[in-house]
């Protein structure tokens, strides 16, 4: 590959420059006054106020002073009588379950294989004799 420098295009040619009117100009902002602003004094402090205000603010009225019977009386429960100052009544304590001086019962035994048989010896055997031979005289 020979060692020849690339074609190089000429760079293009600069933006003109405008001399006319811009046909939308853009503003920004406009420069600041090269004069010192005048610089107010402090303001005056909020008058007193003797006088009332013309229009009052009402933050939450005040409480209605209830000097006659509500019309709808809410009924709470009814306060507790009041308590004597006298012992109450002590009921006598109940008397004592009587002692159990009868055996206890006794459950009924539940078999599960049924019991052995009680061994009995069998009857006894009665041999009788045979007949007297008739007598002959």
């Amino acid at each position: 590959t020979p060692h020849k420098k690339p074609y190089k295009y000429p760079s293009p040619p600069p933006p003109p420059v405008h001399t006319y009117p811009h046909p939308h100009p853009v503003y920004h902002s406009p420069p600041p006054p090269h004069k010192k602003p005048y610089k107010y004094s402090s303001p005056p402090p909020p008058p007193v106020h003797t006088y009332p205000h013309p229009h009052p603010v009402y933050h939450s009225p005040p409480p209605p002073v209830h000097t006659y019977p509500h019309p709808h009386p809410v009924y709470h429960s009814p306060p507790p009588p009041p308590t004597p100052h006298k012992k109450p009544y002590k009921y006598p304590s109940p008397p004592p379950p009587p002692a159990h001086t009868y055996p206890p019962h006794v459950p009924t035994p539940v078999y599960h294989s049924p019991p052995p048989p009680v061994y009995s010896p069998p009857p006894p055997a009665y041999y009788y004799k045979s007949p007297p031979p008739p007598y002959h005289h």
